[in-house]
């Protein structure tokens, strides 16, 4: 869409909601990945228990997942109301950091338990 015009808004918006969405998805196959080394190489080396961390994880990343998307629902409807406007902008940026916060906490356990591991 924006190939042919590069202000359409509808691919812009496209372009915005898929910039948002992917890096969730892409954590939640990173967070299903571990549990398998985990398993293969002695689980007691680990401190966390991998069996619910998965799901814990996944659930924080949904969490996040909401955040960003309520948030762009309020920037959307806002219009030219800014304090609705920034509203929606303070969702979103709360879930882009939830899911950043998210995913260091899970490369700490990781990295713990390669460190332990070894």
């Amino acid at each position: 869409m924006l190939s042919k015009n590069a202000f359409d808004p509808i691919g812009f918006k496209n372009q915005l909601c898929c910039l948002t969405l992917a890096p969730a998805f892409n954590s939640a196959a990173i967070y299903l990945v571990l549990k398998h080394p985990t398993r293969v190489f002695r689980p007691e080396f680990c401190r966390l228990r991998f069996k619910h961390c998965t799901w814990i994880f996944i659930v924080a990343d949904t969490y996040a997942l909401v955040l960003q998307g309520a948030g762009g629902g309020v920037a959307s409807k806002a219009g030219l109301n800014d304090s609705l406007m920034k509203v929606g902008e303070g969702l979103t940026m709360a879930g882009i950091s939830w899911q950043v916060v998210t995913l260091a906490f899970f490369a700490f356990a990781t990295a713990d338990c390669v460190v332990q591991r070894y």
